[in-house]
């Protein structure tokens, strides 16, 4: 069975309980089509909204993705209640919940909505923003606004041109790169691990980090586990809070000042080396600004200035002298502030158009139809982005690979 709905400039596609398998393909008509082999028990249209809602087989919906001149049309996609897995295109802004198969989505125009899922994957690039919720597996190649995230088990994601927010991580979080800033909490048993931080980077109930570089200011609150090294490039200030019986060993290059409970307040341009119990834990610093240590831990050995005759500046990924480190920190931070805007132009700039309500007029074609040299000038910035160290090249082969396609 086959039926077509003609619809206007803001068309959208509701679907609710759907015991099959569902595709969600573009094309450039400007008519919704459904094709199932089964029956729907109700398949009918509202204004430019077709709804499909209870079936008992497959369905396969046709929507139109096209730019007959300067506004784009786009379809909207709302899927809620499905058996099966769901495949979709091409596709506005979709919303998703309670599809027990797991989703798979291709370039999501505007903002992505889930929640109540076994697992989301995404590719080639969502123009908005994405927000996750009681997903187990996430998997998304970029995203050009801000990430919400929470009550998830496993995410992964490649360069997030906003804010990234994070809260009950339950295994691990992998982030290539973040604009703006990064807030992540609750997640004591989750492996961390974000590269670039443009902004703010705040943590708490976080147990394990790896290296990242930080834009602006770090707000560290947590218990780092026995073993584990944490390092941290930061252009702005540092604040640590100690748990009441910290096992840990502070290793940090401050351009400002540094001041703890324990430690009184020391002039910048110091090497401050903190152990608290046995220092089972490792956190390396190198703080453009100040940094302040806060708890009533009582550190069980400490030492200022000497701290350079045991551990070398390039452990810290700094090279040059101490009366240069405010300078080169604070250039350090205005270039991460500016990482969200290369992300978004090298990444998304000629596939999407800022998506709202009423759609933006469209500047660029998407895809390989693009202008040759602007995927060219994007691919030069990937690039840079990977010499200057602020992505993998791993993360890059991803990057390059979303704008060929």
């Amino acid at each position: 069975m086959e039926q077509t709905f003609t619809v206007g400039n803001t068309p959208s596609v509701a679907i609710t309980q759907l015991r099959g398998n569902l595709v969600i393909r573009p094309w450039r008509e400007r008519q919704i089509s459904v094709v199932t082999e089964g029956t729907i028990a109700r398949l009918y249209q509202e204004g430019e909204t077709v709804f499909v809602m209870g079936g008992e087989s497959d369905v396969t919906v046709w929507i139109p993705n096209t730019r007959p001149g300067l506004r784009a049309i786009v379809t909207n996609v709302s899927v809620n209640d499905v058996e099966g897995r769901a495949y979709i295109e091409g596709a506005g802004n979709v919303e998703l919940a309670n599809v027990r198969g797991g989703v798979e989505l291709v370039r999501v125009e505007g903002n992505l909505s889930a929640r109540d899922l076994p697992s989301v994957t995404e590719r080639r690039g969502i123009g908005g923003n994405a927000g996750i919720e009681n997903v187990s597996g996430v998997e998304l190649s970029a995203i050009g606004g801000n990430a919400s995230f929470k009550r998830v088990e496993i995410v992964t994601t490649g360069a997030v041109g906003g804010n990234v927010e994070a809260e009950a991580v339950g295994a691990r979080l992998h982030c290539a790169a973040i604009g703006g800033n990064c807030s992540i909490e609750q997640s004591a048993q989750a492996e961390i691990a974000v590269n670039n931080v443009g902004g703010n980077l705040q943590m708490s109930g976080v147990a394990s980090m790896r290296f990242c570089n930080v834009g602006g200011n770090l707000q560290l609150d947590g218990v780092l586990p026995v073993g584990s090294t944490v390092r941290a490039l930061v252009g702005g200030n540092a604040i640590v809070t100690l748990p009441e019986r910290a096992n840990l060993r502070i290793q940090a290059i401050v351009g400002g000042r540094a001041s703890g409970e324990a430690l009184g307040t020391v002039k910048g341009g110091n090497f401050l080396n903190v152990t608290y119990g046995d220092g089972a834990a490792q956190l390396k610093l190198t703080v453009g600004g100040s940094l302040r240590l806060l708890g009533n831990a009582i550190p069980s050995s400490s030492g200022l200035n000497a701290f350079f005759e045991n551990f070398g500046l390039e452990d810290f990924g700094f090279t040059s002298g101490m009366g240069d480190l405010g300078r080169e920190m604070a250039q350090f931070g205005r270039e991460m502030g500016k990482m969200g805007r290369d992300i978004f132009s090298s990444v998304m700039g000629s596939r999407f158009t800022p998506f709202t309500e009423h759609m933006q007029e469209e500047r660029q074609p998407r895809g390989k139809s693009s202008d040759p040299a602007s995927r060219a000038k994007r691919r030069e910035t990937i690039l840079r982005m990977v010499a200057e160290g602020r992505i993998t090249p791993e993360e890059a082969n991803q990057l390059l690979e979303a704008i060929d396609e």
